[in-house]
């Protein structure tokens, strides 16, 4: 048997021995590739898709600017000593913020998260000590990406 297709998208691959259309298109490839054909014919019989489109949809990456105070005493109200930085949480449950930034930096008072698909996102910010000891995390924030 022998594939074809007509209308093959420039950024696609195709193989005429399994049918398999497949790519990744790139940034500049937004749009919509029209009236795609895909058939077979095994040299005495053929048949064909109906002719389909497939359309590549721009991804909007976001960004969140994330302030703080900075910190200076414990939960016990005492003096901080050996504060080494920060650690930004992030991710897309509140109660589950898969990702983290560790912001070596006592005196970072700001963050800013890129790169973040559209959704909401939920953010929250904790010092750590330069014994290793995280301290509690902030209020949990959140930012909508469109």
């Amino acid at each position: 048997m022998a594939f074809s297709i007509q209308n093959k998208p420039a950024w696609a691959a195709f193989n005429g021995s399994d049918g398999a259309l497949t790519g990744t298109p790139d940034a500049g490839d937004v749009g919509t590739d029209a009236n795609i054909v895909i058939s077979v014919s095994d040299g005495t019989a053929s048949a064909s898709l109906a002719p389909f489109s497939i359309s590549v949809n721009e991804v909007s990456n976001g960004t969140a600017t994330l302030d703080w105070t900075a910190v200076t005493e414990t939960t016990a109200d005492t003096v901080l000593a050996g504060l080494a930085g920060y650690i930004v949480y992030y991710g897309t449950s509140a109660d589950n913020l898969t990702q983290q930034v560790k912001l070596a930096n006592p005196g970072a008072t700001t963050y800013v998260v890129t790169n973040l698909a559209p959704a909401t996102w939920y953010f929250g910010v904790a010092a750590y000590t330069s014994n290793g000891v995280v301290g509690e995390m902030s209020n949990v924030g959140e930012k909508t990406i469109p």
